[in-house]
Protein backbone atom coordinates (compact mmCIF):
# COMPACT_ATOMS: atom_id res chain seq x y z
CA UNK A 1 0.00 0.00 0.00
CA UNK A 2 2.89 2.39 0.61
CA UNK A 3 3.94 2.14 -3.04
CA UNK A 4 0.54 3.26 -4.35
CA UNK A 5 1.09 7.03 -3.73
CA UNK A 6 4.54 6.85 -5.34
CA UNK A 7 3.17 5.07 -8.39
CA UNK A 8 0.33 7.58 -8.71
CA UNK A 9 2.72 10.53 -8.46
CA UNK A 10 4.97 8.96 -11.09
CA UNK A 11 2.01 8.36 -13.43
CA UNK A 12 0.75 11.95 -13.04
CA UNK A 13 4.25 13.30 -13.70
CA UNK A 14 4.62 11.14 -16.82
CA UNK A 15 1.21 12.30 -18.10
CA UNK A 16 2.18 15.97 -17.62
CA UNK A 17 5.50 15.48 -19.43
CA UNK A 18 3.74 13.72 -22.32
CA UNK A 19 1.10 16.47 -22.58
CA UNK A 20 3.72 19.24 -22.66
CA UNK A 21 5.79 17.40 -25.28
CA UNK A 22 2.79 16.85 -27.56
CA UNK A 23 1.45 20.40 -27.22
CA UNK A 24 4.85 21.91 -28.05
CA UNK A 25 5.42 19.68 -31.06
CA UNK A 26 2.14 20.68 -32.72
CA UNK A 27 3.00 24.40 -32.83
CA UNK A 28 6.60 24.15 -33.98
CA UNK A 29 7.75 25.06 -37.48
CA UNK A 30 9.53 22.63 -39.75
CA UNK A 31 12.80 21.62 -38.09
CA UNK A 32 14.52 21.51 -41.45
CA UNK A 33 14.58 24.96 -43.08
CA UNK A 34 14.73 23.29 -46.48
CA UNK A 35 11.20 22.01 -45.85
CA UNK A 36 10.05 25.50 -46.90
CA UNK A 37 12.35 27.12 -49.45
CA UNK A 38 11.98 30.90 -49.14
CA UNK A 39 14.95 31.61 -51.42
CA UNK A 40 14.04 34.34 -53.91
CA UNK A 41 10.37 34.15 -52.93
CA UNK A 42 7.86 36.81 -52.01
CA UNK A 43 5.55 35.65 -49.26
CA UNK A 44 2.01 36.72 -48.50
CA UNK A 45 1.53 35.83 -44.87
CA UNK A 46 -1.78 35.57 -43.01
CA UNK A 47 -1.95 35.32 -39.23
CA UNK A 48 -4.71 34.67 -36.75
CA UNK A 49 -4.61 38.42 -36.02
CA UNK A 50 -4.75 39.58 -39.67
CA UNK A 51 -7.59 41.86 -40.60
CA UNK A 52 -10.09 40.31 -42.98
CA UNK A 53 -8.60 40.05 -46.45
CA UNK A 54 -5.23 41.56 -45.56
CA UNK A 55 -1.87 39.98 -45.06
CA UNK A 56 1.77 40.88 -44.75
CA UNK A 57 3.91 40.95 -47.90
CA UNK A 58 7.53 39.95 -47.26
CA UNK A 59 10.73 39.03 -49.05
CA UNK A 60 14.00 37.57 -47.73
CA UNK A 61 11.98 35.45 -45.28
CA UNK A 62 13.73 33.27 -42.74
CA UNK A 63 12.75 31.12 -39.78
CA UNK A 64 14.61 32.21 -36.64
CA UNK A 65 14.70 31.80 -32.90
CA UNK A 66 14.21 35.02 -30.91
CA UNK A 67 14.12 34.90 -27.11
CA UNK A 68 13.33 31.19 -27.25
CA UNK A 69 10.40 31.69 -29.64
CA UNK A 70 10.22 30.66 -33.29
CA UNK A 71 9.48 33.57 -35.61
CA UNK A 72 9.41 34.38 -39.31
CA UNK A 73 11.38 37.47 -40.25
CA UNK A 74 11.42 39.31 -43.55
CA UNK A 75 11.51 42.66 -45.28
CA UNK A 76 8.18 44.31 -46.06
CA UNK A 77 7.36 44.59 -49.77
CA UNK A 78 5.48 47.51 -51.34
CA UNK A 79 1.93 46.35 -51.95
CA UNK A 80 1.01 49.41 -53.99
CA UNK A 81 -1.60 50.40 -51.44
CA UNK A 82 -1.32 54.06 -50.35
CA UNK A 83 -1.68 53.16 -46.66
CA UNK A 84 1.04 50.48 -46.77
CA UNK A 85 3.76 51.78 -44.47
CA UNK A 86 5.61 48.47 -43.98
CA UNK A 87 7.59 48.49 -47.26
CA UNK A 88 11.29 48.24 -46.51
CA UNK A 89 10.82 47.56 -42.80
CA UNK A 90 11.82 44.37 -41.02
CA UNK A 91 8.74 42.40 -40.03
CA UNK A 92 8.79 39.73 -37.32
CA UNK A 93 5.83 37.37 -36.99
CA UNK A 94 5.51 34.69 -34.29
CA UNK A 95 5.26 31.26 -35.93
CA UNK A 96 2.32 30.33 -33.68
CA UNK A 97 0.22 33.09 -35.28
CA UNK A 98 0.75 31.92 -38.88
CA UNK A 99 -2.48 30.64 -40.42
CA UNK A 100 -1.39 30.43 -44.06
CA UNK A 101 1.17 31.76 -46.48
CA UNK A 102 1.59 31.99 -50.22
CA UNK A 103 5.03 31.81 -51.82
CA UNK A 104 5.61 33.27 -55.26
CA UNK A 105 8.31 34.72 -57.44
CA UNK A 106 8.82 38.49 -57.66
CA UNK A 107 7.28 38.41 -61.15
CA UNK A 108 4.17 36.58 -59.89
CA UNK A 109 3.87 39.00 -56.96
CA UNK A 110 4.07 42.05 -59.23
CA UNK A 111 1.42 40.55 -61.55
CA UNK A 112 -0.92 39.97 -58.59
CA UNK A 113 -0.37 43.53 -57.34
CA UNK A 114 -1.07 44.89 -60.82
CA UNK A 115 -4.29 42.83 -61.07
CA UNK A 116 -5.32 44.05 -57.63
CA UNK A 117 -4.70 47.72 -58.48
CA UNK A 118 -6.81 47.38 -61.65
CA UNK A 119 -9.67 46.00 -59.57
CA UNK A 120 -9.83 49.16 -57.43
Amino acid sequence: MRRLPSVLILCVFAAIVAFVAVSQSTSQPPTNESAIDFTGKYVTLYTNSSESGTGDFLKEVRIRQVAGKTVLTGIGVDSGHPEDWTAGTEIVVPWRQVVSMYLMTEKQFNEKIRERSLAF
